[in-house]
């Protein structure tokens, strides 16, 4: 983006400091983190990587269980994978695995309105089994019910 395309963004009113960006591995989340590293470096804003473990309601087990530990370990490898990116251009970035009683889509919305993000920055499908038949289910229901502004990144 040239310096007026972002000043007259900025005039407009659209200025996202806090950029969240959901991520699970796939190809195409690294590719949302490489976006939303070049708008936050634009804006002087910075990255929250999330990742949403979702979980059975019905679940009674501890909260440290054995799902849970095997995603925040795979979730701590990507992290550390992605996180090079934002890093490399000196953009401010963390990084947060949650758990979800509901959904994915549940856990990013949740996430995002509740620590104020200006802007989501999503891939349009990820890993998840069955969800890859169906084309950017999660993309599409955070896009339905989000607070604040989405970007969607094939």
């Amino acid at each position: 983006m040239s310096n007026a395309q972002t000043a007259t963004v900025i005039e407009m009113g659209f200025c996202p400091k806090k950029i969240l960006v959901p991520i699970d591995g796939s190809a195409n989340s690294t590719r949302a983190v490489e976006v939303a590293t070049a708008i936050a470096k634009s804006y002087g804003g910075e990255l929250f990587l999330l990742m949403v473990v979702p979980m059975e309601l019905q679940s009674t087990g501890p909260p440290e269980g054995p799902v849970y530990e095997f995603s925040k370990e795979t979730g701590d490898r990507i992290f550390y994978d992605v996180s090079k990116i934002p890093k490399s251009q000196e953009v401010s970035v963390s990084s947060r695995v949650i758990r979800s009683p509901n959904s994915i889509v549940d856990g990013i919305i949740e996430y995002a309105t509740g620590n104020g993000m200006d802007l989501i920055v999503i891939g349009t499908r990820g890993l998840s089994g069955f969800r890859k038949l169906v084309l950017g289910s999660v993309s599409d229901g955070v896009v339905r019910h989000a607070h604040c502004n989405v970007l969607v990144v094939r």
